[in-house]
């Protein structure tokens, strides 16, 4: 339940506390349109291999290039972004991962992914919510609510809030990423969490 998560033993309580926060603030401001739009996917780019920034263990970029599927090695780290997206109402969209994922298949997560070589944070997860959804998100309702750090998967973790209105009917699902889309209020997925039905990025708060 959301009370467990927000336990002062719990080695995330200050960033969903963070979050919580957030999400309650909507209420103070007006909420911006958007316009709705359905994502193609780029027929052209899908033989690219998919390259990574290698940052040090302090997220400096050490100038070194990773591609995907290979083994990071000890000390390398690369960035992972994460787009909360909730409307009004306090809903967040999530997504299910295909179950032909090699980690998490059929776990559902919020809208995310790596950042691809020269990629900045917001820009990566505006760039995997489109992808991912067909929703395009507007950097002006972005804020950086938590950022961390992973040892065991080599990875920086910066998860985005969006404060956008957004209809579900629109989602456009990426072939062999996701298969589904639903929307979740935060117990729902501090529930979903607690019954592990989430990737374990959601966690990284």
């Amino acid at each position: 339940m959301v009370v467990d998560l927000l336990q002062d033993d719990n080695t995330h309580a200050e960033a969903w506390r963070e979050f919580l926060s957030a999400i309650r603030s909507i209420d103070n401001e007006p909420m911006p349109e958007f316009e709705r739009v359905r994502f193609k996917k780029d027929e052209d780019c899908t033989d690219m291999p998919e390259l990574w920034d290698i940052l040090d263990r302090d997220r400096n970029p050490t100038g070194r290039l990773h591609t995907r599927g290979e083994p990071l090695a000890e000390g390398d780290y690369h960035l992972v972004v994460h787009a909360w997206i909730v409307n009004s109402r306090g809903e967040m969209l999530i997504t299910r991962r295909d179950f032909g994922k090699s980690f998490f298949p059929g776990m559902w997560e919020t809208p995310g992914g790596a950042a691809l070589a020269g990629e900045g944070s917001l820009e990566a997860a505006m760039r995997e919510a489109k992808e991912e959804t067909g929703i395009i998100l507007c950097a002006g309702n972005a804020a950086l609510f938590s950022s961390s750090r992973g040892d065991e998967r080599h990875g920086f973790y910066d998860n985005w809030l969006f404060r956008q209105e957004f209809d579900i009917k629109d989602v456009v699902l990426q072939e062999g990423e996701t298969i589904e889309a639903r929307t979740a209020m935060l117990y729902d997925i501090a529930s979903m969490i607690e019954r592990g039905e989430c990737s374990d990025d959601t966690l990284f708060l």
